[in-house]
């Protein structure tokens, strides 16, 4: 895939929040895995075999959860960028095929460590090539879309309450996610970059606890996207930090 793009600036935060003890959240950035502190990069060359930012949220007993939202952020970046091919109209059945070889693996995993038995994660990343990018979606953590200043939710939520359209069932309830050992599917979107200022990746500890009004002045106003994700955070601390916060925000910069 060739064409030319503009900057790339990304921020991206995990924090434990002010309840849970231990941090099963998880974030891709480009190359690294990471699960606290901030972090930021500037992105001038995407490569023809696209980059990748995700967010996870594990669940499970234990460690459990912190191994399974690890593992699904490694092992997907790994085979994304071995296998996906070249060819843009084949790249979402491609992906959804590698999405659930994982997801398989993952269920051999658990299954051979009674301590890790029933581990789960969401994954939710964007897979940017110079000129498009696909979203890809399994679980609650969500993907938000930036433009014309405003923030648009892409992704939908894998939750019983959204399945069924019921705003009476609890919203974390999950009904699909990585650990599913029947019925798992990933979705996949594409989105073209040329009517896109940039993506908002976060785990529901961000929006479930932030003030989504609030949140979405404070992206709108605030250019540097360091500054905007520690804001997002304060938001989400402020809520309560009922649940691990993580969240990944990338800008498009132009000229």
């Amino acid at each position: 895939m060739t064409g030319s793009t503009p900057t790339l600036d990304v921020a991206a935060t995990s924090d434990t929040g002010l309840v849970r003890r231990n941090n099963e959240d998880a974030i891709w950035l480009v190359n690294r895995f990471i699960r606290s502190g901030l972090h930021s990069l500037e992105i001038t060359d995407i490569p023809d075999d696209g980059l990748l930012l995700a967010v996870a949220d594990g669940v499970g007993g234990a460690a459990a959860g912190e191994v399974a939202s690890r593992w699904v952020c490694e092992q997907m970046a790994r085979r994304i960028h071995e296998e996906s091919p070249v060819d843009v109209a084949a790249v979402p059945d491609r992906l959804r095929e590698i999405a659930s070889s994982v997801n398989a693996d993952l269920l051999r995993v658990s299954e051979a460590d009674p301590h890790r038995r029933g581990m789960a994660t969401t994954w939710t990343a964007v897979l940017v090539f110079p000129s498009r990018a696909f979203w890809l979606n399994a679980g609650d953590s969500r993907l938000y879309r930036l433009a014309h200043g405003e923030l648009e939710q892409v992704s939908r939520d894998h939750t019983l309450r959204e399945e069924r359209g019921d705003p009476s069932i609890p919203g974390n309830i999950i009904s699909n996610c990585f650990g599913n050992a029947v019925g798992f599917y990933l979705d996949v979107g594409e989105i073209d970059l040329t009517t896109c200022d940039g993506f908002l990746l976060c785990s529901d500890g961000l929006s479930d606890y932030a003030d989504l009004g609030r949140a979405h002045e404070l992206v709108r106003r605030t250019e540097d996207p360091r500054t905007a994700a520690q804001g997002l955070l304060q938001l989400a601390l402020d809520g309560g930090g009922g649940d691990n916060i993580t969240l990944v925000l990338a800008r498009h910069r132009h000229g």
